[in-house]
This record gives structure tokens, C-alpha cells and sequence, in this order.
């Protein structure tokens, strides 16, 4: 009778913690949803941080371009860029993502990252957790995330730890069809320049957003 007991125990606790863990990876977790450990700071931010944030943008995207290196927005930049032409108002960021194949498959990270470093840029390296860069610069809270994909037999996907420990999350939040991304893609005014944006307008955003890609989505509160 015991080990019978211990039996179902063991199987409720499993149960439980497969549970909690669907339930992990099915939530989006963006600075929108305003989660406790990174709650939202402004939901309008101010027209100088604004500018200074495409300039930013801009610094970033002409690097990229100097090094040859195919990037195009992502995520939330994308409907800033396609509903007003610029970032959200209440967005911390710009997010870009770029081809991890090609040039950047023959760099080294301290190659990548040099020119950056160069135009005293700060470049936090999250390679091993989310194959992400975090790009600021001194006196501006907001940043600019660069996210590296790569083409899984026809779908782009993240590396990191992230990716694998959160495969679920990754494979219904941070993948979709290779084909939005191949040459040429077309560009969008963004602030002062234009960048590229995935093809197909909105069709990523159903991919990333899968529950509410048709939403105009404010933080909480907001």
C-alpha cells in the first residue's frame, strides 16, 4: 500500500511539473506583459528619447550594413514601423534580427562585436543564454537587442540555452517560415531611415504572436 501511495505520488508530481512547464512556455514573455521582475516604465516615452533611440537604431543598422550583415526588424519593432512608422511609444527597445549564416558564420563574436565597441557603443553579449546582443549607449536607458537566426529546414530559429531549455516557448514564440526572410527584403520607413522589415507584412506576426497577432497590444495599465 505504500509503495502504492509513493507510486502516485511521484506520478501527481510529475504531472504537476510537466504542467507548469507547458504552461511556462506557452506565455509570451515580452516587456508588454509587464512582468514583475521588468515592469514597464513609461507608457509614452518622451519625444528626445524617442529620436535618441532611432539614432541608435540607425548607428546600429548602418554597422550592420558595413559588415554586410542581412538583418531586418523584429517583434514589436515591426508593428511600430508598419502602424506609425517608428517605434512604439511605450517600447525599452528596437529589435533586429539578423542572419546568423553567411558573414556572421565567419566571425568571430569579438569581430562581430569590434565595430560596436568602436563607436563606444556598450554591447552586452547574451550569446550563450538567447544568441542575443544587447546594444546601448551612455545617458539612454533604452537599447536596441540584436537576435541571431538561423534556417532549421525551412524555419528560423534561435540558439542558446534558452532555446533548448524553453523549446516549446521558442518553437510557438521565436520561429517562423525562412522564406519571410530570404533576399531581397523590402524596406520601411522607420523614424528618419528605412530598414528592412520580413516579407509578407503582418504574415511574421502571426507566427510570433500566434493569440493575438491582430491586436494593437499596450502594457498593462496603459
Amino acid at each position: 500500500m505504500r509503495r502504492r501511495r509513493q507510486r502516485l505520488l511521484s506520478l501527481l508530481i510529475i504531472l504537476v511539473l510537466m504542467g507548469l512547464y507547458v504552461h511556462i512556455n506557452l506565455k509570451r514573455y515580452s516587456y508588454y506583459t509587464n512582468q514583475f521582475w521588468k515592469p514597464v516604465v513609461s507608457c509614452k516615452n518622451r519625444e528626445e528619447e524617442i529620436n535618441a533611440l532611432l539614432d541608435l537604431t540607425y548607428q546600429i543598422h548602418t554597422i550592420l550594413d558595413e559588415m554586410k550583415v542581412c538583418h531586418w526588424l523584429m517583434y514589436g519593432s515591426i508593428w511600430g514601423a508598419l502602424r506609425i512608422g517608428r517605434p512604439l511609444p511605450w517600447d525599452n527597445d528596437v529589435d533586429i534580427g539578423f542572419d546568423g549564416e553567411g558573414i556572421f558564420a565567419d566571425m568571430t563574436l569579438n569581430e562581430f562585436i569590434a565595430p560596436f565597441k568602436a563607436a563606444r557603443l556598450s554591447v552586452k553579449n547574451k550569446w550563450t543564454q538567447s544568441g542575443t546582443f544587447v546594444i546601448s549607449k551612455e545617458g539612454l536607458w533604452l537599447s536596441v537587442d540584436l537576435f541571431a537566426y538561423y534556417n532549421h529546414g525551412g524555419v528560423m530559429r534561435r540558439r542558446g540555452l534558452e532555446s533548448w531549455i524553453f523549446a516549446l516557448n521558442y518553437r510557438i514564440h521565436h520561429s517562423f517560415p525562412a522564406k519571410l526572410v530570404e533576399p531581397e527584403l523590402p524596406q520601411t520607413k522607420f523614424g528618419f531611415f528605412n530598414i528592412s522589415i520580413p516579407k509578407g507584412g503582418i504574415e511574421i506576426m502571426k507566427h510570433l504572436y500566434p493569440y493575438n497577432w491582430w491586436k494593437v497590444v499596450p502594457p498593462a495599465g496603459c
